[in-house]
């Protein structure tokens, strides 16, 4: 740790030596050139070198400026706090003015916007009031200047600091080591040449000045405004280093003229030679830092514009009015072959075979007023150099320039997207020839499930036919057999026997003459069943027998269950509700309620049952059936016996 502190306090000693003995040079140079008052120079080079030095080093070496400038005031016959108050005013001035190019302008020492380069000549006009007017008023002050003189003093003072930061200033700045973009080797080659053009040309402007003999080139020295093309090539070509170097060997040249009775006002004196000196300088320096920084800032669009290009997804050529290949970038090297300098001057259709049409409907769209919208992107086939053709889609811009209309063209290859759009065409393809192939076996097992339905329905009519035949049958026998039975108890047994069968019978019978062989309609069942029993218990008894039954399909594990309990309890009306040929009513009532629940109701208005054993004893077994029968459909029986006898079933979700 206190090795690294060592290193960093010797290096900030060094360099603020290094920074102190330089302002001290250039100091002593500006004042080799004072005239009139020794204190007071045209040319001061310092105030550049304070600005710069405080910029990029940073604003805690100004006391590296402050000893600079007192040892070179001290050494001018000046009074010691003299020096030390302009030496003070030195250092204020070009802390203030780095202080304002970075709080206000937010400056770039590269001076590569025009922004910056305004904002340096706005900071070198207002810094050097500063420091003109401390300076001429700490010489005032010490009796070092005359009052009649000060005016011109303070002008004197104020434009040589001017001239010291736009030129020597722009210099340091300009030439530090800034990160930049490579140049090329023919742009390298090309800034030889112009170092060259520039120290020839300054070396016969020297020559003519220590020669003064007559000289083929004449008397008037017109080579001096050869600098002029010379700086307009620098800003042009190059970036601020050239412009400010030709500036810098310029006022050199410049200087040397004035010390020779040269350049503007030839018969003034020396400050004011300078002074005019000055003035010119510094009007050609900001004309050639401003053009710089705009060939800078179009230099740097340029570079973007290239960039964009050149890291665009798809391939990117720009054409002029006649189809010309101007502009390429790389991906047009991998997707078509060529290099870039091979396809300038060609015409696009090299790469897009017929592009002619989309390009005239391209430029026409761009011809009708507020139209800047680009064509879409029209599939179509790329040429190789090889010759082969590839599929891409290609978009048009047009856009108007300085050159003329040109067109910008994106290719983009798609050539997976073709790959994967015919993939999935033949995965389409093959899917629907399965799901025709798939429809038609479904198609083939359906008729065939149907016909097997079919024969499977025949089936089960003809068993219910043969199930109710049979059952017929059994009628038919125990009717046989009542006939040749004496007792009248087992005949009423025998017909209670059939009446029980034939309900059955009537259950497959109606499954037999309905649509459905699972269900049957209750409606037409218990009127065929309850009309039976009414014929079999005899018609003109004087019993009327009614039915309410709701016209809902039900079971064959519920129908026969029903229709037993129903010939039970109809057949029990008829035998003990009317005795003695007493007329009545016998109902059947069925009912579907909530839930899918089922109320079935018989009901006569005879004499209701009574409680005497006898009658419970002859009648228990039809009871004892219903109420097993009751107990399979999981039902609920209900009895009452006001107004004749009344029996309720309800059987939960039954329909």
């Amino acid at each position: 740790m206190p090795s690294r502190e060592f290193a960093r306090s010797a290096h900030y000693l060094l360099l603020a030596g290094l920074i102190a003995v330089v302002y001290f040079l250039a100091a002593k140079l500006g004042l080799s050139l004072a005239h009139t008052i020794g204190q007071v120079s045209a040319v001061w080079p310092p105030t550049g070198v304070a600005l710069a030095a405080l910029w990029l080093c940073g604003r805690r070496y100004w006391p590296a400026i402050l000893v600079g400038a007192f040892a070179a005031n001290a050494q001018a016959a000046e009074p010691l706090a003299t020096a030390a108050a302009i030496a003070g005013g030195n250092t204020l001035t070009a802390l203030v003015g780095v202080w304002t190019l970075g709080r206000v302008f937010r400056f770039s020492a590269q001076l590569a916007r025009v922004r910056d380069v305004l904002a340096l000549l706005v900071v070198a006009i207002s810094s050097s009031l500063l420091s003109a007017s401390l300076g001429v008023l700490n010489l005032r002050l010490a009796g070092l200047l005359a009052r009649g003189a000060a005016a011109a003093a303070w002008f004197t003072w104020w434009v040589g600091d001017t001239l010291g930061i736009v030129v020597v200033g722009a210099l340091l700045l300009a030439w530090w080591p800034h990160p930049r973009p490579a140049w090329q080797r023919s742009r390298r080659l090309e800034f030889a040449l112009y170092l060259l053009a520039l120290g020839l040309l300054l070396l016969l402007l020297l020559l003519r000045h220590v020669n003064t003999a007559p000289t083929p080139f004449g008397s008037h020295y017109p080579l001096a405004y050869l600098l002029f093309p010379i700086l307009i090539w620098g800003a042009l070509r190059f970036d601020q280093r050239a412009v400010t170097l030709c500036i810098a060997l310029a006022s050199i040249i410049g200087v040397t003229r004035a010390l020779h009775g040269l350049g503007p006002l030839p018969d003034g004196s020396l400050d004011e030679r300078l002074v005019a000196l000055d003035t010119l300088v510094a009007t050609v320096a900001v004309t050639g830092l401003v053009v710089g920084a705009v060939t800078a800032s179009a230099r740097r669009a340029e570079v973007k514009f290239r960039r964009l290009l050149e890291f665009a997804p798809d391939a990117m050529v720009i054409v002029d009015c006649d189809g010309r290949i101007v502009l390429t970038n790389k991906r047009v090297e991998q997707f078509f072959g060529y290099a870039g300098e091979e396809l300038l001057g060609r015409h696009i259709d090299t790469l897009i075979a017929g592009s002619g049409p989309a390009l005239q409907a391209a430029r026409s769209e761009a011809g009708r007023p507020g139209d800047e919208s680009g064509a879409a992107g029209t599939a179509t086939r790329g040429q190789r150099r090889d010759g082969s053709a590839f599929p891409i889609e290609v978009s048009l811009s047009p856009m108007q320039t300085e050159d003329g209309l040109l067109t910008t063209a994106a290719i983009r290859d798609i050539t997976e997207r073709h790959e994967a759009h015919e993939r999935m065409r033949e995965a389409h393809e093959q899917l629907e020839m399965r799901v025709a192939e798939r429809t038609a076996e479904l198609a083939t097992a359906i008729a065939q499930l149907r016909a097997s339905l079919h024969e499977k329905e025949i089936l089960l009519k003809e068993v219910h036919h043969r199930v109710k035949n049979n059952l017929q049958i059994i009628c038919s026998l125990l009717n046989l057999q009542v006939e040749g039975q004496g007792d009248e108890q087992v005949r009423q047994v025998y017909r209670a026997t059939t009446d029980r069968v034939r309900s059955m019978a009537l259950v497959h019978e109606h499954l037999y003459g309905s649509h459905g062989l699972q269900c049957l309609r209750a409606g037409g069942y218990f009127r065929s069943l309850v009309g039976e029993l009414a014929r079999s218990h005899g018609a003109d008894s004087g019993i009327l027998c009614t039915t309410d039954v709701a016209d809902i399909e039900l079971p064959i594990d519920v129908a026969i269950p029903c229709g037993l309990i129903v010939n039970e309890l109809v057949t029990n009306a008829f035998k003990h509700a009317f005795p003695d040929g007493r007329p009545g009513t016998i109902r059947v009532a069925l009912t579907e309620g909530p839930q899918r629940q089922l109320e079935l109701l018989v009901s006569d208005d005879g004499i209701g049952l009574a409680d005497d054993g006898a009658q419970r004893s002859s009648r228990s077994f039809g009871l004892r059936m219903v109420g097993m029968l009751a107990a399979q459909l999981q039902g609920r029986l209900e009895r009452a016996t006001v107004g004749g006898t009344s029996i309720r079933l309800c059987i939960p979700g039954a329909a």
